[in-house]
């Protein structure tokens, strides 16, 4: 018989503990035994602790959420996959693609008629032409364009051509800053995701760009036929992805400042190819503040012939062409213009009016009646209406630039440039006329670099001219570098320099102090800078000293004087002691700049004593009691570099003018800089005195200055005529109690 458990008796018997259970069963015999047992097991089996419940349920969750992951995964895969290409071309699409291809000018009219709602000018249309040979043929090419003329929308617009139409395939956008070229790039993908035409034409070559929909994110996954096109949607640089058989695969549109990460354009393709730029476009590379620095343009000019053109790497040339406008004479965009500085960049400037009319008395009546009518609060059309009544008149013997360039209310693009030119005449010349103005700070007189880089004779360095008697040098000690300049003298007060450099060299035609790799410290292997500026001074001495100059009659001479600035309080002590333990002792001397301005006692009026060598502004005197050495200069150092000034501006000819030693410009380039780092303005002080003071420019390097000056005091020292008026100074005669009135570098 069949034992039958009833279900409250299984629930009570489960119930039981393990020991209690045993007991219970021992009483039924075996038989019934195992058919409890069984019942208990099989109502065991059935039901699962809350735990293993839980456990069942999750692993049915993650199986559903694996299944759904993988439906997820394999939904984004096919979204992500943008195959097919659309479709193909027809037959007018493929002429129209054609000749777009072959002509800028016609892609962008075809492809921009919103951009370009004007008809080009003659400059426009030669300079779409340079950019298309610049593209297709490679070349250089420097081209001022007035501003506001559509420049910069023809340049970015032709970068894009460049790589649609397959003539090259890394493209590169340089502007003055980062900042700047990064909104450049951001009217280029405006342009690729709004311009229907530019779709039509281009639907197969703009496809993986035109499928992110404006999200770079969308580039880490997007594939064509499985593979991914590696296509890219960044802030600085786009590359149109790879696809088998379309003209841009792996083309790359790229932008930077011109002082941002130029060397780091360049990038690995799928197959491990490194591709490196083939064409750049340089538009308006100066801001204004840089084009008003020296230093600054250089440094960007040197970036523009070392890193830019190095772009493409080695053996490869690379196409480039560069729209600028000139903002100051002899700002960056002026010397890449100046076909003799820049030959390379076959420099050429368009303006905004090439010929003025022939009567301009007319348009000086013509202001007068526009400003009256702005003044009482008008609309130009009095104005509109004088030049419409006089229009042949006004413009006859006129030619301007771009004839449809003028706005409502005006008649002509010349009467828009009257304007123009009337609002502000120098912002006029310089934005629109590629040819600034003249500065209008009032300067006693003007120097420029270019005149004083071309100023030389016909002796080469180190050596000198027969006329010479005496050879004097100069050093301007810094933190970290010596500058030097030596000079050979006529007793007639000719001065001819000869050589000058830094010690220790820096191996490079121009450079700032912020850019000096070589110093003291380093050559000398010191941590002490007075340590290291003793050392490189007993350097730079010995080699001067011991170096023969060869005169043109085939005599040789020595160096007669040196003067080494001790006005920096911290490196004085070491000037000192270095001129009174050095072997050239007598021969070598501290010098002091005295800063004697408007409101200053003038030189004259000084009180000198026996104990004075006099010169022309400037003395020979004791050092301080607490502190021996050898005698010292004291100088008046804005009468001084007056004088210096005065013989740089002198004729080649003149008896006392300063010459440099016979090199190029280019050579030159930076003493020429350092001689104009500072601005002499005419002032007049509370008590009359008229003065010339020397201001610097800024942060602007002068130590060459310094340094010529500072000769044009030692060769008054050793006997050169100066051919200068001196007033008459007041002696007086040392007394042994009266304490030594001590004089302070400046």
């Amino acid at each position: 018989m069949k034992w039958i458990l009833s279900k409250d008796e299984i629930v009570f018997l489960m119930s039981l503990p393990d020991l209690e259970l045993q007991r219970l069963l021992s009483n039924y015999p075996t038989k019934e035994q195992e058919q409890i047992i069984s019942q208990l097991m099989q109502e065991a089996s059935s039901q699962k602790t809350d735990v293993e419940k839980r456990k069942d349920k999750d692993r049915n969750r993650d199986a559903g959420t694996q299944a759904r992951a993988r439906h997820a995964r394999k939904t984004r895969l096919a979204l992500q996959d943008i195959a097919p290409l659309p479709d193909e071309y027809d037959l007018e699409e493929l002429k129209i693609r054609a000749k777009a291809s072959e002509s800028l000018l016609f892609h962008l009219q075809t492809c921009y008629p919103n951009a370009f709602s004007l008809p080009f000018s003659e400059d426009h249309l030669r300079l779409i032409t340079q950019i298309q040979s610049a593209c297709v043929t490679g070349e250089l090419k420097a081209i001022a364009m007035p501003r506001g003329s559509g420049k910069t929308t023809i340049v970015v617009r032709a970068a894009l051509w460049a790589l649609l139409a397959g003539h090259r395939k890394f493209a590169v956008i340089v502007a003055a800053t980062e900042g700047f070229a990064q909104k450049l790039l951001t009217g280029v993908k405006t342009e690729i995701l709004t311009n229907g035409m530019l779709t039509r034409l281009y639907r197969q070559e703009l496809h993986c760009l035109q499928s992110l929909e404006g999200e770079a994110k969308r580039a880490i996954g997007q594939r064509y036929e499985g593979k991914k096109t590696n296509v890219q949607w960044l802030g600085g640089q786009m590359s149109f992805g790879y696809v088998q058989g379309v003209a841009t695969s792996g083309s790359i549109l790229s932008c930077c400042g011109l002082t941002g990460n130029i060397r780091g354009q360049q990038v690995t393709g799928v197959d491990g190819t490194i591709h490196r730029p083939d064409l750049v476009l340089l538009d308006d590379p100066q801001t204004k503040e840089s084009a008003s620095s020296p230093s600054q343009c250089q440094k960007r000019h040197e970036i523009m012939m070392g890193d830019v053109l190095g772009m493409a790497g080695p053996h490869t040339s690379i196409s480039a062409l560069c729209t600028c406008t000139v903002i100051y004479k002899n700002d960056l965009a002026d010397q890449l213009l100046d076909r003799k500085l820049s030959p390379v960049w076959q420099g050429e400037t368009c303006k905004l009016v090439y010929e003025w009319p022939k009567n301009e008395k007319i348009w000086d009546e013509y202001r007068t009646v526009w400003e009256d009518e702005l003044r009482a609060d008008g609309n130009g059309s009095i104005a509109r209406k004088y030049v419409e009544d006089n229009s042949e008149t006004m413009h006859e013997g006129s030619r301007v630039g771009w004839e449809h360039r003028y706005g409502a209310g005006e008649v002509s693009a010349l009467q828009h440039a009257y304007n123009l030119r009337f609002r502000d005449e120098a912002a006029f010349y310089a934005e629109y006329q590629n040819d600034p103005m003249a500065g209008q700070v009032d300067k006693p007189f003007e120097l420029t670099a270019e005149v004083i880089a071309r100023k030389v004779n016909g002796v080469t360095r180190r050596n000198i001219p027969s006329e010479c008697e005496r050879i004097t040098t100069f050093i301007d000690v810094q933190n970290n570098v010596l500058f030097y300049c030596q000079m050979a003298w006529e007793m007639q007060g000719r001065g001819h320099v000869i050589d000058y450099g830094t010690w220790p060299d820096q191996q490079r035609l121009y450079f700032t102090k912020s850019q000096i790799q070589r110093t003291l410290q380093e050559v000398h292997k010191t941590e002490n800078l007075n340590e290291a500026i003793y050392l490189g001074l007993q350097s730079l001495l010995a080699t001067l000293f011991e170096r023969k100059y060869r005169r043109d009659d085939d005599t040789y001479m020595s160096l007669d004087r040196v003067g080494i600035d001790a006005r920096n309080g911290y490196h004085t002590r070491t000037v000192r002691r270095f001129c009174r333990e050095t072997k050239y002792m007598g021969r070598v001397h501290p010098q002091f700049g005295l800063y004697i301005g408007k409101d200053n006692k003038p030189w004259h009026q000084w009180t000198h004593n026996k104990t004075h060598r006099m010169g022309v502004h400037c003395r020979m005197q004791p050092p301080p009691k607490t502190d021996k050495g050898v005698r010292e200069l004291m100088v008046d150092t804005n009468w001084w570099k007056t004088f210096a000034a005065e013989r740089l501006l002198a004729s080649v000819g003149a008896d006392q003018s300063i010459l440099l030693f016979k090199d190029s410009p280019a050579v030159h380039r930076m003493f020429a800089e350092h001689c104009i780092a500072e601005t002499p303005i005419q002032v007049v002080g509370k008590a009359g005195n008229e003065v010339i003071e020397w201001k610097q420019n800024g942060s602007q390097n002068n130590d060459f200055w310094d340094c010529l000056v500072g000769n044009c005091v030692l060769a008054s020292i050793e006997g050169i005529r100066m051919d200068v008026k001196t007033e008459a100074v007041r002696t007086q005669t040392p007394k042994r109690n009266k304490r030594q009135r001590n004089f302070v570098g400046m």
